[in-house]
């Protein structure tokens, strides 16, 4: 009787651990989802190369949260840094979702564990 019940324990812990993290990550996945969007109607082109032009609303928007520091990262085309944090980690290619798909992970930066939005 007791056999059962120990497998089963850990298993309902587990369990409870993986619907507790997804009902969680919901509401500041939108959230980070939103900023994505909100950068990417930024990015303008200037003479053939992107540009990030952020007015203090814009900025604003990005730092409501006074609890969680917001990291971001703009490309290029050709890979080359536009504005943001030059130490981002980067999706893997075959995890890059198509134009207008926004994809989250989990990732480190600077030691930190971080939500990504790419």
């Amino acid at each position: 009787m007791l056999a059962p019940l120990l497998l089963l324990w850990p298993m309902s812990i587990a369990v409870t651990y993986l619907v507790a993290k997804t009902i969680a990550n919901g509401p500041f996945d939108r959230s980070l989802e939103t900023n994505a969007y909100v950068l990417a109607r930024q990015i303008h082109p200037v003479n053939g190369v992107a540009e990030l032009t952020l007015p203090q609303q814009t900025r604003d928007f990005l730092r409501a949260d006074n609890i969680d520091s917001v990291y971001f990262q703009v490309l290029g085309t050709r890979g080359e840094l536009v504005a943001g944090e030059a130490d981002m980690p980067l999706p893997r290619d075959e995890d890059r979702p198509p134009p207008g798909v926004v994809v989250f992970r989990d990732d480190l930066l600077r030691g930190n564990d971080v939500r990504v939005a790419y």
